[in-house]
């Protein structure tokens, strides 16, 4: 199983530039000093994951509401 694990991290990497490991140890590094952080993911079954580190639920929708306008601005790019 950790051999299919590795494949798909090394696919990842040929098809973005960049795998989930890599792109979750830059974003760390990024992020340490942080207040709040939210990631969300999602799984090859098609299962969407969001974590965030505020009990604040709305600055968390804040969050998503900023996220989507710079996405949006980068599209625009």
């Amino acid at each position: 199983m950790a051999e299919i694990k590795k494949f798909e991290e090394q696919k990842r990497k040929v098809e973005r530039g960049i795998s989930n490991e890599d792109f979750l140890k830059s974003a760390s590094e990024f992020f340490i000093e942080a207040d709040c952080i939210l990631v969300t993911g999602r799984f090859p079954n098609g299962d969407l994951e969001t974590f965030n580190t505020q009990n604040n639920s709305l600055e968390t929708l804040g969050l998503i509401e900023i996220a989507k306008q710079q996405i949006l601005e980068t599209m625009r790019d």
